[in-house]
């Protein structure tokens, strides 16, 4: 059987969206896949487990080109005279009523019996489709011919650990399985070492030979677990209320966009009224008072049961995932589970409208930092009667950020969380069990060390953190209304590149300053945030070296994936803009 014909020019015509058979990468196999985008000769594919490639026009043919066999010499994948065997296209009759034998017979039966090798399945693959196009089949049928030899194909390749472990390697993060491994262990445990090594005792690095390690009574608290569920099911029973619009998301691969609704800002409203309402006189009047000291004294507790809970969230969905129709991500399903159950399988797990990872994104580990920011700064005013100019200013800086996160909620869903990755343990403990009990570090500190700021440098500070929150919303805001109406009258003097997907990538503005203006705003605050502690203790400042080193990690998470989508058009927007974070710098 010929390999498939390109023509004199050795081009073939290919359309976006167009069912082709594709080379697996490291090897010499050919899978069912749909062209995703195409740049400069190379196409980017979607294969039927959700991986994505970029292959050159050799490695591509069309599933459904008629070819026909013009060399006279045999081989394992050529196709035999129907006197000898079978046509690769055609059912076997006894496939329905034997199993077993559907699942270990070759498409192709050779003269003699030879080693089977991944190599040679991948020939009877490739000419499997060729021969069913040929014989024009339908896709289903065609698809059930490739199941079994794609089955047995991916086994051999399990076995032999060659072709699979290369391309899982190419597409593993955070340095594959081992390097998630530590990163569930190692992110409570940085939780817990930065309580036990900043507290009311101490919060100096030169402190931390001398932690001693927590009993089992200071880190769990059946009340504490309660509360964090309680807070949960009351954010879920708001987000449920039928109020906000509802918008659509990106197109999913199935050619579907789901709904959802934008409701955060309300969300938001209520949680701080009902809070102010619980904190002062009008709430011990109506017998409504909450404990806000509590929160201080039990906060350990909190971060152990809030990281629990999202293990078991992060399980739920990891097996809930399995079910018929699942749409998986790209990243996590790579088909090792340590490795999936972290980044997340699942794109967008759903309990019937319900959608899990929207709703942890941003609604109650970003509310409840804010609360339990205004609970340190109560925690303080009891200790030292009264409050810190610094706790002031940090309370206030954050109150901004969240309030403006749940304001412009519909942003989030063009963001690399929503679009790519999938909903895991990384995103589900980030959301629940991080970002409440890290964020919250600095006013945590302030209560057992207050730090009352000169007026010069809270001049200072109002400046960096304003400054950092219009570069943050200005960037963010003209990315959104490109994103919107590339052709609106706003967006006509600004240079854009355009793409093979039709799209055009904003090449000027805030955007031609630096490939990520928004993650430079984000510093900016952040800095701002950890400054107010003063400079006696590094260890408040640990936000924003962590946040620095996680920004240009996605930063070039971002790049990576965009040159997948975009090709030469990334390229030359490379080229365009040639620093990432920092003009002039990074």
């Amino acid at each position: 059987m010929a390999s498939p014909s390109r023509g004199r020019s050795g081009k073939t015509e290919y359309q976006i969206g167009e069912k082709v058979m594709a080379l697996w990468p490291g090897s010499s196999m050919y899978y069912p896949a749909t062209v995703q985008d195409i740049a400069g000769g190379k196409f980017t594919v979607l294969f039927e487990n959700n991986s994505t490639a970029t292959v050159t026009d050799k490695g591509i043919f069309k599933a459904n080109r008629r070819t026909r066999s013009r060399s006279r010499s045999r081989s394992p994948a050529r196709r035999r005279s129907r006197s000898r065997s079978r046509s690769p296209g055609r059912p076997r009759k006894q496939a329905s009523t034997s199993p077993s034998r559907s699942t270990s017979t070759p498409l192709l039966t050779p003269r003699k019996a030879r080693p089977d090798t991944p190599v040679r399945r991948s020939l009877r693959i490739k000419a499997a489709g060729e021969d069913a196009s040929s014989k024009n089949l339908s896709e289903e049928t065609f698809k059930g011919v490739l199941a079994t030899q794609v089955k047995n194909t991916s086994l051999a390749l399990e076995i032999t650990g060659k072709a699979v472990t290369l391309q899982e390697r190419a597409n593993f993060e955070f340095m594959g399985p081992t390097g998630v491994v530590f990163m569930m262990l190692g992110l409570p445990a940085t939780v817990l070492g930065l309580y036990l090594a900043c507290n009311k005792q101490t919060c100096s690095i030169r402190d931390v030979s001398k932690l001693r390690l927590p009993s089992a009574s200071d880190l769990w608290d059946v009340q504490s677990f309660l509360v964090v569920m309680a807070w949960l099911a009351f954010i879920a029973g708001l987000s449920l209320i039928p109020v906000g619009r509802i918008v659509y998301g990106r197109t999913l691969q199935n050619g579907t966009k789901l709904a959802y609704r934008l409701n955060g800002f309300f969300v938001f409203i209520v949680c701080a009224v009902v809070f102010a309402v619980g904190s002062t006189r009008v709430g011990l009047q109506i017998g409504f008072q909450l404990p806000l000291d509590w929160v201080y004294d039990h906060y350990l507790h909190l971060a152990m049961a809030s990281g629990l809970i999202s293990l078991m969230m992060a399980v739920g969905v990891y097996l809930y995932s399995f079910r018929d129709g699942a749409i998986l991500a790209s990243g996590g399903n790579t088909g090792n589970h340590v490795y999936d159950f972290f980044v997340g399988r699942e794109l967008n797990p759903r309990v019937g409208q319900f959608d899990l990872k929207f709703f942890c994104e941003l609604r109650p580990g970003l509310i409840a930092w804010v609360l339990i920011n205004f609970c340190m700064m109560y925690k303080q005013f009891e200790l030292h009667d009264q409050v810190s100019n610094s706790m002031i200013l940090v309370c206030l800086f954050q109150f901004i950020y969240v309030l403006d996160g749940l304001y412009s909620e519909e942003a989030i869903l063009s963001t690399m969380d929503i679009v790519h990755d999938g909903f895991g343990f990384m995103l589900a403990y980030g959301d629940l069990g991080w970002v409440p009990f890290v964020y919250t570090l600095q006013a945590r500190y302030l209560v057992d060390t207050p730090v009352h700021l000169p007026g010069w440098a809270v001049a200072l500070l109002l400046l960096s953190n304003m400054l950092g929150f219009a570069i943050f919303r200005l960037a963010n805001g003209q990315k959104d209304q490109f994103r919107a109406n590339p052709h609106s009258a706003n967006m006509q003097h600004l240079r854009t590149i355009p793409t093979s997907s039709g799209k055009a990538l904003l090449a000027d503005g805030w955007w031609g300053m630096c490939r990520h203006p928004n993650y430079l705003g984000d510093l900016l605050m952040g800095f701002s945030w950890c400054a107010v502690c003063g400079i006696q203790h590094i260890i408040p400042y640990f936000y924003i070296i962590y946040f620095t080193i996680l920004l240009v990690h996605r930063q070039r998470r971002d790049d990576i994936h965009c040159q997948r989508k975009y090709g030469s058009a990334w390229e030359e927007y490379e080229r365009t803009v040639p620093y990432r974070i920092v003009p002039g710098i990074y």
